[in-house]
């Protein structure tokens, strides 16, 4: 999103604030690797210990229909909400997805799905997630 901003940008020094934003994100993008890695380094030694990283995907268009008048007549997006749950067992992942005509991007399809994650998927050894 930021790039695109940099390209469609017709003022300099806008255009340039455009670019330390994104020069910023990237650097915290790194931090945030590297704490998560240091994270799933200790949950292979610890049962008790639980990492979890989440994501809502972008709709996806069914049918996959890509030219066409067709195209514009679909009617049915997909959500999909990805966990991705490590411990010393290894790595975990779960997808739930249902179509936005059921439901939309909003907190209570999140919290269905993470409270679904923790009540189903967590094993009883974890302490700390």
């Amino acid at each position: 999103m930021l790039e695109i901003a940099i390209k469609a940008e017709e003022d300099i020094e806008t255009c340039l604030a455009i670019r330390v934003q994104k020069d910023q994100h990237i650097k915290l993008a790194g931090e945030v690797r590297n704490i998560l890695n240091d994270c799933k380094g200790k949950v292979k030694s610890d049962e008790s210990l639980l990492v979890a990283t989440f994501d809502l995907e972008r709709t996806l268009p069914l049918p996959y229909l890509n030219t066409g008048e067709v195209y514009y007549l679909r009617e049915l997006q997909m959500l999909n909400f990805g966990i991705h749950a490590y411990t010393k067992e290894g790595e975990k992942v779960l997808m739930n997805m249902w179509p936005e005509h059921c439901g939309a991007r909003g907190s209570q399809e999140i919290m269905s799905s993470l409270h679904s994650f923790l009540e189903d998927s967590v094993p009883d050894t974890v302490k700390s997630l």
